[in-house]
């Protein structure tokens, strides 16, 4: 992924983003060179200074069988996106798209420990039920439940090698092209709005609270 060195956010921004991250693109490249894609929920660990990503596939999706033996892989995580009208700049120019994004590169090996995948499947009720609900939940996804569903899935980890992020929200703007854009975006009732203003609103506080720092 081509990032220009103002769009690169730095390692925390990368850091919290991939805590956050609960969606993915994995892409793989079959034998006869074509690429193969499929969208999967995953985990992405921290462990020190390196990322690891799991997930699960459906075991009827052939795609399972290329990520396997440290194979190549390429992990596509989408933050919040938008539209940028060059109609709320101060000077005139093109409109663009605001985003985030990061892609992971790394070698997958499939998870063949049953215990494993049961954690692997618990771990994420948790992550989007909440440790609560997810305390609640073990009467009704007991470990019955879960061996019923184990023959359905594969599961896979990959190592991560490389990562490339993007954090393109208008940093390359003057302030006060900066502060109508974020007026605009709130103003407006697209899906990510809310949350492309607010991570812009991260960037450069000083313009919110009236403070002349920057």
């Amino acid at each position: 992924m081509r990032v220009r060195d103002k769009f690169t956010p730095t390692p925390q921004q990368t850091s919290d983003f991939l805590a956050r991250a609960s969606w993915a693109t994995i892409v793989s490249v079959r034998e006869d060179a074509i690429p193969t894609a499929t969208h999967v929920p995953v985990l992405c660990k921290q462990r020190g200074d390196s990322w690891c990503v799991e997930g699960h596939i459906a075991r009827n999706n052939p795609h399972w069988e290329l990520l396997q033996s440290g194979a190549p892989t390429l992990c596509i995580l989408q933050g919040a996106h938008c539209y940028v009208s060059s109609a709320w700049y101060k000077e005139p120019s093109a409109p663009t798209w605001n985003y985030q994004s990061v892609h992971l590169t790394g070698r997958a090996f499939l998870v063949e420990d049953p215990n494993a995948v049961m954690n692997h499947m618990r771990e994420l009720l948790k992550f989007h039920e909440g440790e609560t609900v997810a305390q609640h939940m073990d009467a009704v996804v007991t470990p019955a439940t879960f061996e019923k569903l184990l023959p359905a899935i594969v599961a896979f980890r990959i190592e991560v090698d490389e990562i490339d992020s993007a954090l393109k929200m208008s940093q390359n703007k003057e302030d006060a092209t900066f502060a109508s854009i974020v007026e605009h975006i709130e103003n407006r009732d697209a899906p990510l709005d809310a949350e492309v203003a607010q991570i812009m609103r991260a960037l450069r506080p000083a313009l919110f609270t009236g403070s002349n720092e920057e």
